[in-house]
């Protein structure tokens, strides 16, 4: 990686992300017969004829490397009322500690969110750097089930709420 001073590029990405506002979702899988799920704040639509999304999985998470084995995925996309989860998905946590979610008919794990649930197969798996992307084809969506005015944005490592109306 090239060197300009003290910073190498990477640093300066990273750094350069941390100020950038990103939507917060939490990917939900079954890996090796047990639910899995993980805070993603790179979440892509990539598509809509057919309709495909991208995940981004770091190498480095456990949670990440769990929800990689999966091959149907719930991607909840959450709100202001979301955010105690978000937290939760968040922070490095005993093995044994589990979230409050059910499995549906194909043994995906749900959570209680607020915002719209994404379903679907996994495509492609991609190794790109430090992560792995994932092309998830899209079949269902569940529409939010309460509408939050607020969205939910990650920005320097902090959780901010932003009006849903704040561009009309």
């Amino acid at each position: 990686m090239p060197d300009h001073g003290d910073v190498t590029v990477g640093a300066a990405l990273r750094a350069a992300f941390r100020g950038h506002g990103t939507s917060v979702a939490i990917a939900t899988t079954s890996s090796d017969g047990r639910p899995a799920g993980v805070l993603v704040s790179s979440l892509v639509s990539v598509s809509v004829a057919p309709p495909v999304v991208m995940v981004s999985l770091s190498d480095s998470s456990f949670a990440a490397q769990e929800v990689l084995r999966g091959s149907r995925f719930a991607i909840h996309m959450l709100t202001a009322g979301d955010r105690e989860l978000a937290d939760w998905f968040a922070r490095p946590r005993p093995a044994a500690e589990e979230p409050p979610w059910t499995l549906d008919g194909s043994g995906v794990p749900l959570l209680a969110t607020h915002g719209p649930v994404l379903f679907g197969g996994v495509g492609d798996r991609v190794r790109a750097g430090s992560a792995t992307v994932v092309f998830v084809t899209v079949d269902h969506v569940e529409p939010a089930r309460v509408h939050d005015p607020m969205a939910l944005v990650h920005v320097d490592r902090n959780w901010h709420l932003v009006p849903r109306d704040a561009g009309d």
